[in-house]
């Protein structure tokens, strides 16, 4: 289901200005395209998802001043690049590794998961460098608990070892938005079901952050159901995850990170000097809800766009 709200508004409202900017310095100064080199972990459907995206925000802005090239695999990124962009940590590990003197935006991957991976590469570094990340705000699913579930006060947190990196921000979201936050943590060796035996006798809502150990094979069925008998509704972080019974998910779709890619790179192209906009999460977002799982439960809950819109306005208002 797409959302449709003033943030893409404003997106369009931005890449048109700027593409009556760029049209003019071009026409003016004669100067030659843009060599944009766009390198992939992969060629799968998300990731070109991702591309399609980019490309017809970078068009529409730039017209033919900006060849756009796409690479996957080990297909070494292009030198002569006026910027590159690496999307998935494999390819940001490849592009980093090679020129420091051309800017790079890496995407698609988790903050938390490969931190102190990516600021060893900092110091060396002689171009401007930035990340938009997969990782959701943890404010973001403390608001969609409250516009779906606005009696829940009491919320489970199940961590694991990149998971336990949000606890600090967590807990200060869960302080300014009145939650009581519960938590406990998983480790490879813990069985799932009797990690959550005691934390689901004293919530209301469980959420799952992103998480390669809590959400394994083993662990995300025997979690879910486990919560489904206790009549505990999950608050994912994906798609699948509803699909595989999660209550409701917040989430960024691989088209609104190309979107948002787009942008960044627009604003580095139009500044002077040259800049990126710092490390960032996604600025867009998607909700999806499980009815026949709300049914289960006896909730009666607003619609997707409905959610969507009361996240969105607690964003704007606490801005």
């Amino acid at each position: 289901m797409r959302n449709f709200n003033f943030n893409q508004l404003k997106y369009a409202a931005t890449l048109a200005l700027l593409s009556c900017t760029f049209a003019a310095t071009f026409t003016a100064f004669g100067r030659p395209p843009l060599q944009i080199s766009v390198l992939l972990t992969q060629n799968t459907d998300a990731y070109q998802s991702f591309v399609d995206a980019l490309q017809t925000q970078l068009r529409r802005t730039l017209g033919d001043q900006a060849q756009i090239q796409v690479q996957s695999g080990e297909t070494p990124a292009e030198d002569a690049a006026t910027l590159l962009v690496a999307v998935g940590w494999p390819a940001a590990q490849r592009v980093l590794r090679r020129d420091p003197s051309i800017p790079v935006i890496a995407t698609f991957f988790s903050q938390y998961s490969i931190t102190a991976d990516l600021t060893r590469y900092e110091p060396q570094r002689l171009a401007p460098l930035t990340v938009l990340y997969l990782d959701q705000p943890v404010e973001r699913y403390l608001r969609l608990i409250r516009a779906a579930l606005p009696h829940a006060t009491r919320v489970g947190v199940l961590y694991g070892p990149s998971s336990r990196k949000q606890s600090t921000a967590l807990r200060a979201a869960a302080q300014r938005d009145r939650f009581t936050l519960k938590e406990v943590e998983l480790t490879a060796q813990d069985n799932v079901v009797r990690v959550l035996d005691s934390l689901l006798a004293m919530i209301d809502v469980l959420l799952v952050l992103p998480d390669p150990e809590v959400s394994s094979d083993k662990n995300v069925y025997p979690l879910l159901l486990s919560s489904y008998r206790r009549g505990i509704p999950v608050i994912g972080f994906s798609k699948a995850y509803v699909h595989a019974g999660a209550l409701a998910a917040v989430y960024s779709t691989p088209q609104q990170l190309g979107q948002q890619t787009a942008t960044m790179i627009i604003h580095f192209l139009q500044s002077n000097p040259r800049h990126f906009p710092p490390p960032q999460p996604p600025v867009d977002f998607q909700i999806s809800v499980n009815p026949s799982v709300a049914r289960s439960l006896g909730l009666t809950m607003p619609d997707e766009q409905a959610l969507y819109q009361h996240v969105r306005a607690f964003e704007a208002v606490s801005r």
